[in-house]
């Protein structure tokens, strides 16, 4: 009778574990998905406010007077239509936004950087995907340092799902972080443009005169690109950025002109 018992408490302690495991899988794919719901929330959110408010691709007083004033009448910069290329140089990232803005980074030196909306889908792409990670790295450390399970008992499919998701998200945003602007520089003091392909190196005095583009950029979506193209002496055009904001497009374009102290080609002035 005694070994029956025995033997009975044995298989309802076997139970009562199975139950209990299966309750924390459970509870644990509850939290993966509400977590992972969660963050992913708050970045598409952050994302969106983003968008709608133009973060970082604001115009400043300096750059809305300059939209707003007719460019003969902005101080210092030279017009020559005469200066005018047919011919276009190859863009580097086509887009219908903002994914650079040409600022300055020391009184004589410019630089393209990213732009806020650009940092924005980066991050977003990082974070989005985070949450189930978190949930399951947490778990895991339970498991391991609080109740000091053997490493080969441990559950890997919800880490291993969780990889497979942010893996590719985190890179995509890597790369929009990395790699999506041209970050060209421009020095006064040494007379020379960086340019990333290469990297270039073109002085100064090599550089005839600085147009804008408008383009069309065709593909499954068609889209009006802009861009800032430098008409060097020798015949030779370069592209120094193209986006699709125009009005930002438009200032920095005037911002470089006057920096390097060369004519602007500008559409109404051809």
């Amino acid at each position: 009778m005694i070994a029956h018992l025995e033997k009975t408490r044995s298989g309802l302690d076997k139970i009562l574990v199975t139950q209990q495991s299966g309750v924390s899988r459970l509870q644990r794919s509850f939290l993966r998905t509400w977590v992972g719901n969660l963050v992913l929330f708050i970045a598409l959110a952050g994302l969106g406010l983003g968008i709608v408010t133009r973060s970082g691709n604001a115009l400043n007083k300096e750059e809305q007077h300059w939209l707003a004033s007719h460019p003969e009448d902005i101080p210092s910069l030279r017009l020559d239509p005469g200066a005018h290329r047919n011919v276009t140089a190859p863009t580097r990232n086509a887009s219908n936004f903002v994914t650079g803005r040409i600022r300055a980074v020391k009184a004589h030196r410019l630089q393209v950087k990213r732009s806020g909306i650009l940092s924005a889908m980066g991050l977003s792409f990082i974070i989005a995907p985070q949450g189930g990670l978190m949930v399951e790295l947490y778990f895991l450390y339970d498991a391991l340092m609080v109740a000091h399970t053997p490493f080969q008992q441990l559950e890997w499919g919800g880490m291993m799902q969780s990889l497979m998701l942010s893996i590719p998200f985190t890179l995509v945003g890597l790369y929009l972080l990395a790699s999506s602007t041209s970050q060209a520089r421009m020095d006064r003091r040494e007379q020379i443009i960086t340019l990333p392909d290469g990297p270039r190196t073109i002085a100064f005095r090599e550089v005839e005169s600085i147009q804008l583009n408008q383009i069309l950029s065709t593909g499954e979506r068609s889209f009006l690109n802009s861009q800032i193209q430098l008409n060097l002496n020798n015949g030779e055009v370069l592209s120094l950025l193209s986006h699709g904001g125009k009005e930002q497009i438009y200032v920095d374009l005037i911002r470089t002109a006057l920096f390097l102290d060369k004519p602007a080609v500008l559409p109404q002035s051809q």
